[in-house]
């Protein structure tokens, strides 16, 4: 009886160990995915800032395109008016060339 109750005990330290060794790799793993998740969590702030930047930067640099389609319109159209004023002037003194 005495050396059944040693036997048990062994195998209840030996559980006790291993359970313990479990309980310290659950907690390292643990350890491990909170510092990745954080570095993820970094990582996906950085580049949506980033990104977020670039959409700036991009609605900017579309507004500057549309100024400029703009402003080339309008220099057009003021070129065209001004052949149209000089071609009348042409007509009404009867110069040619224009």
């Amino acid at each position: 009886m005495f050396q059944k109750l040693k036997q048990l005990e062994s195998e209840l330290s030996k559980a006790l160990d291993l359970a313990q060794g479990y309980k310290e790799k659950l907690d390292s793993v643990e350890k491990e995915k909170l510092e990745l998740t954080d570095c993820h969590n970094s990582q996906i702030k950085d580049m949506m800032d980033s990104l977020q930047e670039k959409e700036q930067k991009l609605d900017k640099t579309s507004q500057l395109n549309c100024q400029l389609i703009q402003q080339k319109e309008d220099a057009l159209e003021k070129v065209k008016e001004a052949e149209q004023e000089a071609q009348k002037v042409s007509t009404k003194y009867g110069w040619c060339g224009i």
